[in-house]
């Protein structure tokens, strides 16, 4: 039985696209720097894969990209705080949720059932994440409990926060790789948001395969 129902934000609660548009000024500004960022949480992925978690993920990332910068490793994690986890919001203000997301949400809550956020960047980045954090009672960022998706430990830590067992939550995110696959690792049902050509090739790698917010509701009620 599910009682809790957790999101990842990131292409998840909103179109990726949407937002990658209005980044590019940004990205192009600090283009040797976005880059090597890219490579960075792509390896800290592949770390966190192969169950790799760090005391201070924070202070780990910026020497790791430091390292690839040639830069001060104080002055590259003042930039991504400044600059990117709080210089972000403003741009996040002007993208808007999926369709029905919101009121999706709204209804699982008034429903009875547990509503969380865990997301690889922190949560606070998307400002009040489009009125969805106040509907939640747990909110967790992966990086602040040292790895990213798909380890398990950010998994664990959001089933003790919200108080119950793994198996009667359904994590819902865009990614089979680190969404899909880090649920099921920790024994948590998942559900996958994607597009419908993707959806006809997905419906046996996740518990629930949607493109639309609404189907995600009426696939719930069936499941309780």
């Amino acid at each position: 039985m599910i009682k809790a129902v957790a999101f990842d934000i990131d292409g998840t609660l909103y179109n990726q696209f949407s937002f990658s548009v209005r980044c590019v000024p940004f990205v192009m500004k600090h283009l040797r720097f976005m880059l090597g960022f890219a490579r960075v949480r792509k390896e800290l992925h592949r770390n966190a894969a192969a169950g790799e978690a760090y005391e201070n993920f924070f202070e780990t990332q910026a020497k790791m990209l430091a390292d690839k910068l040639n830069a001060n490793p104080q002055q590259v994690n003042d930039f991504i705080e400044k600059e990117i986890y709080t210089g972000w919001r403003k741009l996040f203000a002007k993208v808007k949720p999926y369709p029905f997301a919101f009121e999706t949400i709204a209804a699982l809550k008034t429903a009875g059932y547990k509503i969380a956020l865990m997301s690889d960047f922190p949560p606070t980045q998307k400002n009040d994440v489009w009125g969805i954090a106040a509907l939640c009672d747990a909110v967790v960022s992966s990086e602040a409990a040292g790895t990213l998706k798909p380890h398990i430990k950010p998994f664990r830590e959001l089933a003790e926060k919200l108080q119950v067992l793994p198996a009667e939550i359904l994590y819902v995110g865009n990614s089979l790789r680190y969404d899909v696959a880090g649920a099921k690792r920790a024994g948590m049902k998942a559900a996958l948001i994607c597009n419908a050509v993707k959806k006809r090739f997905s419906q046996k790698k996740a518990d629930i395969v949607f493109s639309d917010y609404r189907e995600l509701g009426a696939a719930l009620k069936v499941m309780r």
